[in-house]
């Protein structure tokens, strides 16, 4: 699905989509069953830290349909939401939203 993204150019940037395009090529795919409790995935609600001063922020792992940004929940093709995909508690990713590049902590992930 990302992949098609990708190629019909969803608005993702020049850094976002070389990002995305390789860790793509890295991703191994698991059954549901072998996917660990903590790690990130569709409908995962995340906390997570900007570390460069933010405040935490707890938001929800959507499809594009359900997005609602009044309701925290942000569509998997999101910039922030894509960077998150298939992290875990504790990891930091650095990846690049509309005020530019940024790093985030994982605080916390709930399936």
């Amino acid at each position: 699905m990302v992949s098609s993204y990708l190629e019909n150019g969803y608005g993702f940037s020049e850094f976002c989509s070389k990002e995305l395009e390789k860790e793509l090529k890295t991703a191994k795919i698991i059954s549901s069953y072998n996917f660990p409790g903590n790690v990130v995935r569709i409908n995962s609600k995340v906390k997570i830290l900007e570390l460069e001063g933010g405040k935490p922020l707890t938001i929800q792992l959507v499809k594009p349909s359900h997005a609602n940004p009044k309701e925290n929940k942000i569509s998997i093709v999101a910039p922030l939401a894509a960077a998150l995909i298939g992290y875990k508690k504790g990891d930091t990713v650095k990846w690049q939203v509309p005020s530019g590049i940024k790093r985030f902590r994982i605080l916390e992930v709930i399936n």
